[in-house]
């Protein structure tokens, strides 16, 4: 499974606009990008799987405290292909 990072970011800024750190308070988080390609975000398997198929979680970190936010990127992933970006209006 592969996630770019642009994808994650509309991801993030479309379902949790206003997602504030529940520890510290701000409202800056970072994305992990693979350290092979920095446009694809870097995904964490979780060691189970889920009808056979491995599961990846997209972590998230705040930029303030350290504290970590999972999301399983399945979920993001099936957002994305059920939104596809929508390409220039001409």
């Amino acid at each position: 499974m592969e996630i770019k990072f642009a994808d994650a970011v509309r991801f993030f800024v479309t379902i949790a606009p206003k997602s504030n750190c529940y520890v510290c308070g701000t409202d800056r988080w970072e994305i992990p990008f693979s350290d092979m390609d920095n446009g694809l975000c870097f995904l964490s398997p979780t060691g189970a799987t889920k009808g056979g198929v491995d599961m990846y979680n997209l972590n998230l970190e705040c930029t303030k405290c350290g504290v970590l936010r999972v999301h399983r990127a399945e979920h993001i992933r099936e957002w994305l292909d059920k939104n596809p970006e929508e390409g220039p209006k001409s």
